[in-house]
């Protein structure tokens, strides 16, 4: 919703959404990746709601050992406008959750 006139702002149609986890101690190369163009994230319809989701199977997501991950998240609109929308520490327990 944008000023005054509560029109509705349609943010996600056509938009691109990128995702990359790192570790936080050691390579500035991405352990995990994913964007809407590979399927790893998915814009919930209708694209106005501005809601998506972020899905990696068990065994992508395993490569996550114990220890501290950066994440950063990033948007790239129909009209070219690119932006982080996400930067966030994610920390990973072995064993919080069976296998």
């Amino acid at each position: 919703v944008s000023g005054s006139t509560f029109r509705v702002v349609d943010a996600l149609t056509g938009a691109t959404i990128e995702i990359a986890v790192r570790e936080q101690e050691g390579s500035n190369q991405p352990l995990l990746t994913g964007s809407t163009t590979a399927g790893r994230i998915t814009i919930s319809s209708p694209a106005t709601l501005g809601v998506f989701t972020v899905l990696f199977p068990r065994d992508v997501f395993g490569v996550l050992v114990d220890g501290m991950y950066d994440v950063g998240l990033r948007v790239i609109l129909s009209n070219g406008s690119d932006f982080q929308l996400l930067v966030s520490t994610l920390p990973v327990i072995d064993g919080v959750l069976a296998a």
